[in-house]
């Protein structure tokens, strides 16, 4: 293998006696040079703060493929497409059996091989961090966002990320007061923004559904329609005090852009958010 190039796993497995096959059927892929030593990873990976270290290449670790790979004997693909690190001419393949002491797994039709490396997407993105400042009305709040939006827009941004809550951090009211439907006013005025600057926006908002309430990210199209949202599933204390409930699951939509799965705040802290989310076919390079 050489580095630089792209290289397919592909794996079906079989589980009997384990409680979360995610978490403790494990397929890893370690990278290594000729004399089988961890090799750099590439430029531009984020790496730790300390200055003058090298950071290691970490492992790989496939994913399961949709459900509707399942065949009718219970095997499900593990699969996942990556690029060699510097210096990388080994691949050594894992299989693991983890905290399921009953357990069995089988693993059948195991494949690593070279494949060919995925078209290039370009996506730029915008990240707005801004607190509205004297709105009196929920739309008030959202009007302030404008200029920023258009300045991404300028900026030949595709995808504009707004703040959490933004209308109730504008209004200085509580969840309550600030909470609407979805859709509603908010995401048609956000709509408009995306339909006049051709992009898409993701904004936070409290979502009112009958007597609950929820902290949302909503996902905008460039023709200005709601593809979908999010309801936050982590909440810290402070937002079970205010009277919202969790979201029990974890959407991914198809864009132009390509999926697009969404997180807010505290979901940051568990791993579980961005697992569930699952991963891009082809992952777009952000700039």
């Amino acid at each position: 293998m050489a580095d630089g190039q792209h290289y397919r796993f592909s794996a079906w497995r079989r589980t009997e006696n384990v409680a979360v096959p995610r978490r403790s059927v494990l397929a890893r892929i370690v990278w290594s040079d000729a004399a089988g030593n961890s090799v750099s990873r590439h430029e531009g990976v984020l790496t730790n703060f300390a200055k003058n270290v090298v950071a290691a290449a970490e492992p790989e670790y496939p994913g399961e493929i949709a459900a509707k790979s399942v065949n009718h004997n219970g095997w499900i693909e593990v699969s996942g497409v990556y690029r060699a690190p510097p210096g990388a001419t080994q691949a050594r393949v894992e299989l693991h059996l983890l905290w399921a002491p009953n357990g069995r797994v089988q693993w059948s039709d195991i494949v690593f091989q070279h494949t060919e490396s995925p078209t290039p997407r370009k996506v730029r993105l915008a990240a707005v961090h801004y607190r509205p400042r004297g709105a009196k009305t929920l739309m008030d709040a959202c009007r302030q966002f404008a200029p920023l939006v258009e300045e991404a827009a300028h900026r030949k941004a595709g995808l504009v990320v707004l703040g959490e809550t933004l209308t109730c951090a504008g209004a200085g009211s509580n969840s309550a007061d600030c909470a609407e439907p979805i859709p509603g006013p908010s995401t048609d005025y956000f709509g408009e923004l995306a339909k006049k600057d051709q992009l898409h926006i993701v904004a936070g908002l409290i979502e009112r559904d009958r007597h609950q309430l929820f902290n949302v990210a909503v996902l905008i199209a460039p023709d200005g329609k709601l593809i979908g949202k999010y309801r936050k599933v982590c909440l810290p204390d402070g937002e079970y005090d205010k009277g919202m409930s969790p979201g029990t699951d974890y959407p991914v939509f198809e864009t132009r852009l390509g999926k697009i799965g969404m997180m807010i705040c505290y979901d940051g802290f568990f791993p579980e958010v961005a697992r569930e989310n699952g991963e891009p076919s082809a992952s777009p390079k952000w700039t």
